[in-house]
């Protein structure tokens, strides 16, 4: 439902871990529209094919780019990319699976933070809930802060050992949201750039 061209996606289970530089954000926003961008991750993450662009804080990004091509990290968009990106039946989970080999086969324009220093909004990209509970690094952000929250209410994250059933539950995830369009739809995608 927005109107404007250019989106700025957060996610909702994330916490600001310090100040915000606006002026960053803004230099880089100008980067993404100079550039006809289709994205540009404003966290810096561990891509595997990228190489320098004209500005010595950004990175362009290049297909392949294994299980990271695509994410709900905070970033730029193109309205219509995203909205190409995330198809309906498709989980936040799947979504990305899924959007990182759309994004490969479509050959999107990409960049990202270069490196962590960089990163205008500093927080953890692990979030700070999982499975609606609370991880360790957002309770010791929040208590080093002095933010008064009752943390028992939610209770906290443990990891648990990967089980057969889990992996193959996420594969179940993955096949489902496939036969329901994802294959169809990898199939059709053609290279825009």
């Amino acid at each position: 439902m927005i109107k404007s061209e250019d989106v700025m996606l957060i996610m909702i289970d994330y916490i600001f871990m310090g100040k915000v530089n606006d002026r960053k954000i803004a230099e880089f926003y100008d980067y993404f529209r100079a550039k006809k961008l289709d994205s540009l991750c404003l966290v810096h993450q561990a891509y595997p094919n990228v190489e320098q662009s004209e500005h010595r804080e950004l990175h362009r990004i290049h297909p392949p780019a294994p299980n990271i091509m695509f994410s709900y990290q905070i970033a730029f968009w193109k309205r219509a990319m995203l909205t190409e990106m995330a198809l309906p039946h498709e989980n936040p989970w799947t979504s990305e699976w899924f959007g990182t080999l759309r994004a490969e086969k479509m050959r999107i324009k990409l960049s990202s933070i270069a490196n962590k220093e960089f990163n205008p909004i500093p927080y953890d990209l692990a979030g700070c809930l999982h499975k609606g509970k609370w991880l360790e690094n957002a309770t010791d952000h929040l208590n080093k802060i002095n933010y008064s929250i009752d943390f028992n209410k939610r209770g906290f994250f443990t990891e648990q050992p990967p089980t057969i059933k889990n992996r193959i539950k996420i594969k179940w995830m993955l096949v489902k949201d496939g036969l329901k369009g994802s294959y169809l739809d990898l199939w059709k995608r053609k290279a825009l750039n």
